[in-house]
């Protein structure tokens, strides 16, 4: 009998060795470099250190342990079937002894390094997955309650939000490092054992049966743990009709907890036989049993609950969990916020409702966003390089008045550059920032259809009666993907001077002032930054000066995201003219979660979601990129929990400038989110419910607009004393074009987050957006239009269509714009007005208001004096309109005057031939005056 020590003499080779502290190298350099970079950029230019602390902190400790504890074990693993001695037999051997002898001392001679080196890519794998949990950890250690029960379940929303996720990732982690560790013991063991025996040898030790029933113990111990927390996922998961468990699940839910318990009890069987003479006595009844009771109440219960008890009364079965469903979407939504009203829809106003509307009407939007943006590209973007990438809607005081404005910002574009002008300095040094913003009146435009602006050109000019821009400059802006506007890093101050906007001489030029950025005087540090942003001439241009400083992620959806890492950002910001004339860019940000019970499930930009607040507003200077975030509801548990784990990040509301406060509004994509879960969720009786009879739509308006975008008006509420700013939305019943109600979302600081939702009577039929589209255009004044402009030359592009409520009436709002094929600047040429029961086309506004209303509206239509309007010389308002060419104003006899106006209709077909639409649309408007004189 011998006794050979060739299985644990295995040593990792050198090369091995070298190999392993190469690649780490490899990956730890410029990681280490990124970090250098990520940690100055959080203190020096975003100037939120805390975030970088906290969150990177807890990544590396949450690394190393996710390394370390799985390398320690799979080290210890790995080595424990290599400590086993073989004893072999007296005598030669045959020959087949002989070879798995030489096999057996070939096992020995290599040792555990195969196992150790796969075991510390294992760990590699589990520490990346351990660190991504960063967030979700953090979040845990602060948690709080959110006071809401989760139904049936019993435990608090809270456990579903903060812990579950965390229980759930960390008992997979462990599962992993256990299946690893197993079989880095077992399939060794059992191949030496193997080998060992065709070697005529045996194998000290303890027994493979003990260790196989103890890993199997932990196995079972592991599986049910998991088995117990998977349950919770059926209270996030949709069913048929509704997210969350019906009676099939529930009933499965319940078996399927005692099932996972059962496997737990097996696993410590197990373990226990582990210390007994048979290890496999106790597991081999208990461990199947459980096993089979599990796969029995997860697969088979839920069907038969289904077939014998919910499917010949579903409604009564499921009805009480179909409560549950609406109960708890509307509360994670904020839908049982919002107040139910009746209205009773009339034909039209009265002149009492039409008297208090007056600022709805003359606040109401003509121009529309994408026509707008389209024609100050033609008019107002002044060079190649600058692009308006996105016009938002705010109100102003203007007059003493509260106005609404469309404005817009010019933003640098540097893909308009010639290519001999796009050198390295130019595109990081010299053009560097945007310029200024237009400002245009919602409900005007010129004589010849063109926006009329408040605020314009470069340097910035604005009326006497508007907000003047002091600082124009945006070095931050809203750099959104589907703009051609890049986000690419500039480097300020330096030898070069910025272009700051054109002059009829020289250029005019800038230096940046801001604090922000990352410091270029280290010579170090300026290669690191070459290497990351792999650009070499930050390193090596002359132009860097030891004051200069990197700016990078000047886009300001991308910068908050970064700053409030727990948040959603909406992914429409838009910007403000604070008081002191600063360019200020304000953001909403969103706590959100995908883990509220029994509510319903939405996907949009925000990400996939059952749970959202908006909770904070951003502010970000356009300039300096000076960041400010206020709780607007400091009680919501996820944003106290953010609030907690980085205490300085975000101020309370009231910390929050009066000046910006006041042009706060409701977000969209949180609006919009509550539309789209409104549209089935406002039936809150679980019968109608699930007989799915009373679903809506968000309605289109055309082919071509298959989706009404939620959009802001001025208007007065039934039964309110005032208009009010508010962001609306109709809605029609599902497959069908009449309306059936509209939402109304209060953005003035007094009534903010107040939502109103106007449900019309079922028994009436209120015209819808498609209903009305068809009206218009079956209208014998519009279809004139489009018969006549509609052509080679030129075409009609018809607006946006705005559905507004007047006292008990809705009025219907659509603006047609005039568009030459070759030279596209829109022009607002013909407003279209709608009730439900006759149709008003004017050439302004002003005119189609007085079709529809008659005198009352007179004052209605005003709109803000525009620079345009100081611009135009004094005329006599009661003068009869000038002819063609300056000529005077037609004689006085009748048919005179209808000789005049049939000369004016001439040259203006004339003009729409020769493709002059400025000209012709001011002739058609001559004509017109003249013959309406005459008709009176």
């Amino acid at each position: 009998m011998g006794k050979s020590p060739k299985l644990r003499t295995g040593k990792m080779p050198k090369a091995v060795i070298a190999l392993i502290v190469l690649g780490l190298l490899l990956v730890v350099s410029p990681a280490l470099s990124g970090l250098w970079v990520e940690w100055l950029w959080y203190r020096d230019d975003a100037q939120a250190p805390q975030i970088f602390e906290k969150v990177v902190v807890t990544q590396a400790i949450l690394w190393l342990a996710g390394f370390l504890v799985p390398a320690i074990i799979f080290w210890v693993a790995s080595g424990l079937p290599t400590k086993r001695t073989a004893v072999y037999g007296s005598g030669v051997g045959t020959p087949q002894q002989q070879a798995a002898r030489q096999s057996l001392e070939a096992i020995g001679a290599a040792g555990a390094w195969p196992g150790r080196v796969i075991g510390l890519l294992i760990s590699l794998g589990i520490a990346g997955s351990l660190r991504d949990l960063a967030d979700e950890i953090l979040l845990f250690t602060a948690r709080g309650s959110f006071d809401k029960a989760a139904p049936v379940a019993g435990m608090d929303v809270g456990f579903f939000v903060f812990e579950l996720p965390v229980y759930r990732e960390l008992l997979a982690l462990v599962t992993m490092t256990a299946a690893a560790a197993a079989l880095m013991v077992l399939l060794p063991s059992f191949l030496l054992q193997g080998m060992a025996k065709a070697a005529g040898a045996t194998l000290s030790g303890s027994s493979l049966g003990k260790a196989s029933a103890g890993w199997a113990g932990v196995a079972l111990v592991l599986i049910g743990l998991n088995a117990w927390l998977a349950r919770f996922d059926t209270f996030t998961e949709a069913g048929r009709q509704f997210t969350g468990p019906g009676l099939a699940n529930i009933t499965a839910f319940q078996w399927t907890g005692f099932a996972a318990w059962g496997i737990v009890l097996a696993g410590v069987c197990g373990l226990v036989g582990i210390f007994m003479a048979k290890p496999w006595g106790l597991l081999k009844f208990v461990g199947p049993a459980a096993l089979v009771f599990w796969i029995i109440s997860a697969l088979a219960v839920p069907g038969i609950v289904d077939q014998w008890q919910v499917k010949p009364n579903r409604i009564a079965a499921e009805g009480p969990y179909a409560e549950h469903a609406i109960n708890m979407t509307r509360w994670a939504y904020g839908l049982d916020q919002f107040e139910d009203t009746a209205f009773q829809v009339q034909e039209q106003p009265t002149t009492a409702e039409l008297a208090t509307a007056k600022n709805t009407l003359a606040n109401m939007r003509l121009w529309d966003p994408l026509i707008l943006e389209r024609s100050l590209e033609s008019i107002q973007s002044l060079r190649p390089f600058y692009e308006f990438s996105d016009v938002d809607l705010d109100r102003y005081e203007i007059d003493g008045e509260q106005r609404m404005v469309m404005i817009a910002p010019r933003d640098i574009q540097l893909a308009g550059l010639s290519r001999e002008s796009q050198s390295w300095d130019a595109l990081h040094l010299v053009y560097t920032h945007g310029y200024g913003a237009t400002v245009s009146a919602v409900n005007a435009s010129t004589p010849s259809g063109r926006p009329a602006f408040l605020a314009k050109n470069m340097p910035p000019e604005s009326v006497e009666s508007f907000r003047k821009i002091t600082e124009p400059r945006l070095y931050f802006g809203d750099f959104r993907p589907e703009s051609r506007v890049g986000d690419s890093y500039i480097i300020s101050p330096s030898n070069v001077e910025e272009f700051d906007f054109p002059t009829d001489n020289e250029d005019a030029t800038h230096q940046w002032t801001g604090k922000r950025g990352i410091a270029l005087n280290n010579p170090l540090l300026r290669w690191v930054l070459a290497t990351q942003m792999g650009d070499i001439n930050i390193a090596i241009s002359r132009a860097v000066t030891p004051e200069s400083r990197l700016v990078m992620r000047r886009d300001i959806v991308d910068r908050a995201s970064r700053v409030f890492p727990m948040m959603q950002i909406d992914q429409d910001p838009y910007l403000v003219i604070s008081p002191e004339g600063r360019l200020i860019y304000i953001l909403d940000a969103y706590t959100v979660s995908d883990r509220a019970p029994y509510s319903a499930q939405n996907n949009t930009q925000l990400g996939g979601y059952n749970y959202i607040r908006n909770s904070v507003k951003i502010t970000i200077d356009a300039y300096n990129g000076d960041l400010n975030a206020y709780a607007f509801l400091p009680d919501e548990p996820i944003l106290k929990a953010i609030r907690t784990v980085f205490p300085n990040l975000i101020q309370d509301k009231s910390a929050m400038p009066e000046g910006l406060m006041a042009h706060i509004r409701y977000a969209e994509d949180g609006f919009l989110a509550q539309a789209d879960v409104l549209t089935q969720y406002h039936v809150t009786d679980p019968r109608r419910f699930l007989s799915n009879e009373d679903a809506w739509q968000i309605p289109g308006e055309n082919s071509e607009r298959p989706r009404i975008d939620p959009y802001f008006v001025t208007m007065r509420l039934p039964g309110e004393d005032k208009e009010k700013f508010m962001l609306i939305l109709p809605f029609t019943p599902r497959e069908k074009k009449n309306m059936i109600g509209w939402m109304a979302a209060h953005c003035d600081p007094e009534d903010y987050g107040k939502v109103v939702l106007f449900k019309f009577p079922k028994n009436t039929q209120t015209q819808g957006p498609e209903q009305m589209e068809a009206t218009f255009n079956a209208d014998p004044g519009i279809a004139d239009i489009n018969r006549q402009l509609n052509n080679d030359q030129s075409r009609i592009v018809p607006g946006n269509l705005i559905i507004v409520p007047i006292g008990s009436s809705i009025l219907y709002v659509k603006p047609l714009f005039l568009e030459s094929r070759s030279n596209a600047i829109p022009e607002l040429k013909k407003v279209a007005l709608g009730l439900q029961n006759r149709v008003a086309v004017g050439d302004t506004y002003q005119q189609a208001l007085e079709k529809l209303f008659g005198s009352v509206a007179e004052e209605a239509a005003a709109a803000p004096k525009s620079l345009e309007d100081e611009d135009a010389p004094p005329t006599d308002a009661a003068a009869t309109p000038p002819a063609a060419g300056g000529a005077p104003a037609p004689p006085a006899s009748s048919l005179e005057q209808a000789r005049a106006a049939l000369k004016l209709l001439d040259d203006a077909e004339a003009a729409l031939k020769a493709g002059d639409f400025a000209r012709y649309g001011e002739l058609q408007k001559q004509a017109r005056a003249v013959l309406e004189k005459l008709a009176q």
